[in-house]
Parts: structure tokens; sequence; C-alpha cells
């Protein structure tokens, strides 16, 4: 996991400066939705660790309910950006994406 998450600024710094750096540099889409993917897994990532406590505690199904649902979002997210750089640029954009 990376350090980026120990507290919510450096996470806010992490992807702030991911943002800025974009305008400067040529940026794939697939860099693009790996950088939200790897980090919204750190995050699942983290949420099923606390599900495999030994002691079940009283808001697990809640716990559980919510990492599915930040799965469902993450894939969600990415059938967005999939789909709009479909109808904003082609089909050869989609075609090196997955090549």
């Amino acid at each position: 996991m990376g350090v980026f998450f120990q507290t919510k600024y450096s996470f806010q710094r992490h992807i702030s400066k991911f943002r800025s750096d974009l305008g400067s540099r040529n940026v794939t889409l697939s860099e693009v939705i790996n950088f939200y993917s790897d980090d919204n897994g750190d995050f699942v990532a983290m949420i099923g660790r606390s599900l495999n406590l030994r002691k079940p505690f009283n808001f697990w199904v809640d716990l559980a309910s919510y990492q599915r649902l930040i799965i469902s979002k993450e894939q969600a997210g990415i059938e967005r950006a999939l789909g709009s750089t479909y109808f904003a640029r082609g089909i050869n954009c989609l075609c090196r994406y997955f090549n």
C-alpha cells in the first residue's frame, strides 16, 4: 500500500500531483485508469483486511457491503472512462487500450 494512504492530506497531495502533471506530459488512457484503479485497489484491500479480523463486530455486514459498493463504483468508473473515450475519439483509441 502506498505511503500516501497514511493521512487524508498525503492522499490529497498524491492525487493533486498526478492531476497537475497531466498537462505537462502525454498520458495515455491506460495510465490514467491504472493510476486511479491502483489507488482504489489499495483502498478496497484495506477494507478487506479489516473484514478478516478474528472477532466479528457489529458493523461487519455494513463494511462488507461498502467494500462491494466501492468495487462496483470502480468498475462503473472504468466503463464510463472507456465509453466516453469511445464516443469522443472512436473505436481506435479503445483498441490501443486493450492491446
